[in-house]
């Protein structure tokens, strides 16, 4: 009796899964991936090692943004389904887990064909991982000082250059029914503009002078920095020699990459540009990446993160030399890449400044924005889950606006120090290098208090889960 019981309630139990799990197959062969999800998410609760409900699982939560849990389903699936690691590595690649995102793209690789068509594209987002696994290797620590999300379309009435920088004007085009903006500089001395254009179906980059009562014919840049991919953006530094512009090329990390080249004037022709790395570029747009030098600041806009038709301005302190950051945890030092979480400073001298957290951009309406990872954002105290966690992100609040309030002294000292006399240098040196110090000892504290909280409240939440 025991046995046929046995039998009744694997029979059983095989009927109740049956239907849902024909009709979550179904809506997953029609894409209607959200009603899939709920369906297979209650078919993994009966039976949670079942590999083709977690693929197909994950596969709903890839194509519904829900990257973490999309990451955490499909490597639970292992590699029963090859076409498994080819979204893993897209999803690694987003997470700027780039050496993970080679791996599982070579994986897939293995399993097509040697005539496949797709083998030349993901050899070609290998070589991009690659560069971002370098890129990583050599992330510039920059200041922010402002972030301002902007309506694409007129971003750059945001950029709040001096009078000695130049002057950006933008105005819009239509380009194979796409928008596009086209961006000229035009130099402090109002005698020579670069601008975009489209040209042959592309934009590309020209150039017009001032003559005595009119402009010269515009005249297109060489190659480069021109090439057969888009060219925009452009500004020059006041020496006239440097130059940052922003460019689709594949050889980017995605979409467009700024870039730095130099001008020859003696042979007229530009050096062979260079990507200029993170955190100013990503595997999304990045471009307009302005220098003013007599303010001391920098821009640059991005639209990681952003819905669309939006960007986000980045206002930060240039570096004199730049800084690489040094970091033993490397998920804060891709956190840093990604522009995640960065070191902030008060700046009085901005207009209508907006102090900012180093964990994401300050909003007044919501409080905060607080990356748990890629798809969980707290704006609230309430959203935390775990109170030792709140407790934790209250006090590196505190410790970060001490550490806001130093620094903004700083940088007072530094500009008190360039108008002191030679005789009053020497002691205002000892302290700048002192505080300097200090800064650099409590930018250590912050960094581990903030991954300390980030830590605690993903422990909670896996608990919860469980």
């Amino acid at each position: 009796m025991r046995f046929f019981a046995l039998i009744f309630l694997f029979l059983s139990t095989s009927f109740i899964f049956a239907q849902p799990a024909r009709d979550a197959d179904r809506l997953f062969n029609e894409r209607k991936y959200e009603q899939a999800q709920v369906i297979y998410k209650k078919l993994l609760g009966g039976s949670p090692s079942n590999v083709l409900y977690q693929y197909r699982y994950a596969r709903c939560c890839y194509e519904l943004g829900d990257a973490a849990t999309a990451i955490r389903y499909f490597e639970e699936a292992g590699d029963r389904y090859p076409l498994r690691n080819f979204y893993l590595g897209n999803l690694y690649f987003d997470a700027y887990r780039f050496e993970e995102a080679i791996v599982a793209w070579q994986e897939y690789m293995k399993s097509l064909a040697e005539d496949d068509e797709r083998l030349p594209i993901l050899a070609r987002r290998i070589e991009t991982a690659e560069l971002g696994v370098r890129f990583l290797a050599r992330v510039e620590d920059i200041t922010i000082v402002d972030s301002i999300k902007a309506p694409k379309k007129n971003f750059l009435d945001y950029y709040r250059l001096s009078p000695e920088t130049g002057k950006l004007e933008a105005r819009n085009t239509f380009q194979d029914g796409v928008l596009q903006q086209l961006v000229s500089y035009t130099n402090q001395r109002k005698d020579r503009t670069i601008f975009s254009d489209v040209n042959d179906g592309r934009l590309d980059m020209f150039r017009t002078l001032r003559l005595l009562d009119d402009w010269s014919s515009p005249k297109p840049l060489p190659v480069p920095p021109n090439t057969k991919y888009n060219e925009n953006y452009p500004f020059v530094m006041s020496d006239g020699i440097t130059f940052y512009f922003a460019s689709d090329s594949p050889e980017g990390m995605g979409g467009y990459d700024i870039y730095i080249t130099r001008y020859n004037s003696e042979t007229e022709t530009y050096l062979q540009p260079e990507n200029i790395g993170m955190p100013f570029n990503s595997p999304a747009n990045d471009y307009m990446l302005v220098l003013d030098e007599s303010r001391h600041l920098g821009w640059f806009a991005t639209d990681r993160r952003q819905h669309a038709d939006t960007v986000m301005i980045y206002v930060f302190i240039p570096n004199e030399a730049t800084k690489v950051v040094r970091h033993p945890d490397a998920r804060h030092v891709a956190d840093l890449a990604a522009l995640k979480t960065y070191r902030t400073a008060a700046r009085p001298d901005l207009p209508d400044q907006t102090v900012i957290s180093t964990v994401g951009q300050t909003d007044a309406q919501t409080g905060f924005s607080f990356f748990i990872n890629d798809n969980i954002v707290y704006r609230h105290y309430a959203d935390f889950q775990s109170r030792k966690a709140e407790m934790l992100f209250r006090q590196y609040q505190q410790a970060e606006k001490k550490y806001e309030e130093q620094n903004a002294r700083l940088v007072e000292l530094r500009r008190t120090y360039e108008l002191a006399q030679a005789d009053q240098k020497k002691a205002m040196a000892d302290s700048i290098i002192s505080l300097e110090q200090q800064l650099q000892k409590q930018q250590y504290v912050l960094e581990s208090q903030i991954i300390n909280v980030r830590n605690t409240e993903i422990e909670y939440l896996q608990v919860q889960q469980k």
